[in-house]
């Protein structure tokens, strides 16, 4: 292999490690908004929880505030499990970013020689 042959494999190696740490600064940044958003949840699940408790008190009316805040805490806990879900995707892409990289780069067709790479030194 010639120095040039593998200076180009070095420059292509690097612009693929350059894209590869942008994508990981992005997936990681979608993980900690993911966990801010996961714990904003918890306390509107807990908000509720006591407005729960209060119109359990409250008579017939009481019983269809409860209803409503039951349904509401449904679609909370529904949209935890799918953050954390989200989440886990999130943390898996940049392996799975540099597994397709990887490959694609593995079936590419090696940078051309130069056209003297034949002949002796």
């Amino acid at each position: 292999m010639t120095d040039e042959t593998a200076a180009a494999i070095l420059a292509r190696l690097a612009g693929l490690d350059g894209r590869l740490a942008a994508i990981e600064g992005a997936a990681a940044s979608i993980v900690r908004s993911l966990a801010a958003v996961g714990a904003t949840l918890g306390t509107h699940t807990e908000m509720l929880a006591r407005l729960l408790e209060a119109a359990t008190d409250e008579g017939a009316e009481g019983q269809q505030l409860h209803d409503a805040i039951e349904r509401i805490m449904g679609s909370l806990d529904a949209q935890t499990g799918l953050l954390a879900d989200i989440a886990t995707g999130l943390r898996r892409l940049p392996a799975l970013t540099a597994d397709e990289i990887e490959a694609r780069y593995d079936a590419a067709p090696p940078p051309p020689m130069p056209a003297d790479a034949g002949d002796g030194p």
